[in-house]
């Protein structure tokens, strides 16, 4: 595990790699809608469509299901009024085994628990059961759904406790279609909230890349770890398979990537397996809150490689939360090709970057937007998307995460 990091721009095309011409498609499939990062996934492929989760800029929670050969969006309500104006409560779109859709929303800190609604037909998003509330100890935020097809169920864990501060900041609970187990612990941290990306195998095994705590709360160090079935017995691990026990684990517990303390914060934004089935994950450092850098690692299979910068983020959104950057993530395709919001001047620009050596070396292969007069930011490849490559984003202007008007873009190319 590497500690020490190279500080390259990584915005010069490397040598015998040519420029990726900006013929990208772009549509506005939702006129009205933005996101966070915490809940995945936003946007899922299936036959033929795009289904898109998303909170709009009067609070309410909705799903759009985007058809690109024809350019039709529809879209579908799932909160008869708006719950709140907050970019925390977007929806989660999960396709149960049958085809249906499940769509998982809520408030920032909901204290009524977590919200949900399945469709009546497979992958129509036209009529819904009614909404379900699933009950919680204590308020829940951001939820990520996880189907395992070794016990048939699907893991949805999410942030406990009111601005996830509590001795159980992730928690979880498996739905089998029909019922619900009961919530337990998966993460603790007393008095600090960890922030959780993931990502699953489909069969057996959940990922997860975390930090101890919220930048603000003090030093954030980011960290890795898995749960892997045994049986129905969830059991966790560190990076290199050694055995943490059955749960919850402590980020202390886990493998640590970027050190906060000797390094400067970090914050987690993407975590994906490779074609040697190990995850790659991305993160921001900051050197300073003005300063955001984007960092790539992967495990080799017997350590973290020393984080890369692939390029440098700009400064923060807004100055009440200096740690909020445009974002980036993985094409869901591809561990090799990111992703980013990049600050350009004054706005933010969407631009794909690529990597020829596994994660060594990083440059620029396209600009997605360019000479913006508004912010493109938080972009997100769709799930199980047949493309070449696809990409969706919001755009518009944003104060803060209860301040904004913006649309949802997607990029795709054959």
């Amino acid at each position: 595990m590497g500690e020490s990091y190279s500080c390259e721009s990584g915005g010069v095309i490397a040598a015998g790699r040519s420029y990726d011409p900006p013929i990208w498609t772009v549509d506005t499939p939702v006129a009205n809608g933005i996101w966070t990062w915490f809940t995945d996934p936003r946007a899922v492929y299936r036959n033929g469509s795009v289904y898109i989760g998303w909170v709009n800029s009067s609070g309410t929670c909705g799903i759009t299901k985007f058809t690109p050969a024809t350019g039709v969006s529809q879209n579908f309500s799932l909160s008869s009024i708006g719950l709140e104006v907050d970019d925390h409560n977007n929806t989660a779109v999960h396709f149960l085994p049958d085809g249906r859709v499940m769509a998982i929303y809520g408030q920032h800190n909901d204290y009524s628990g977590l919200r949900y609604r399945i469709s009546a037909a497979p992958e129509d998003i036209s009529a819904w059961g009614t909404e379900q509330i699933v009950t919680v100890t204590t308020p829940y935020t951001y939820s990520n759904p996880h189907y395992l097809s070794q016990t048939g169920k699907t893991y949805f864990h999410y942030r406990s406790g009111a601005g996830g501060v509590g001795t159980n900041p992730m928690n979880v609970r498996a739905f089998d279609g029909t019922t619900w187990d009961s919530e337990r612990a998966w993460l603790t941290e007393t008095g600090r909230r960890p922030y959780v990306k993931s990502c699953n195998n489909g069969l057996n095994r959940i990922d997860f890349l975390i930090t101890d705590m919220h930048p603000n709360q003090g030093t954030s160090s980011v960290y890795h770890f898995y749960m892997q079935l045994d049986g129905s017995v969830e059991k966790f691990y560190k990076s290199d398979g050694t055995l943490i026990g059955t749960g919850p684990v402590t980020p202390a517990d886990c493998t640590r990537i970027h050190n906060g303390w000797t390094l400067g914060d970090g914050w987690v934004w993407d975590i994906k397996y490779g074609l040697d089935g190990h995850p790659r994950v991305l993160f921001t450092w900051y050197p300073s809150t003005t300063d955001h850098r984007y960092m790539y690692s992967r495990w080799s299979g017997s350590a973290w490689t020393a984080p890369v910068e692939i390029t440098n983020a700009g400064t923060y959104l807004y100055s009440a939360e200096p740690n909020y950057s445009g974002g980036i993530c993985f094409e869901s395709k591809d561990a090799n090709r990111v992703y980013l919001s990049k600050q350009v001047g004054s706005y933010w620009e969407i631009q794909e970057f690529a990597t020829p050596d596994s994660g060594a070396t990083w440059a620029k292969v396209s600009d997605i937007t360019a000479g913006s007069t508004v912010r493109n930011c938080r972009p997100f490849s769709p799930r199980n998307h047949p493309y070449r490559k696809a990409v969706v984003w919001w755009s518009g202007t944003y104060t803060s995460y209860t301040s904004y008007n913006t649309s949802i873009k997607m990029a795709r190319k054959q």
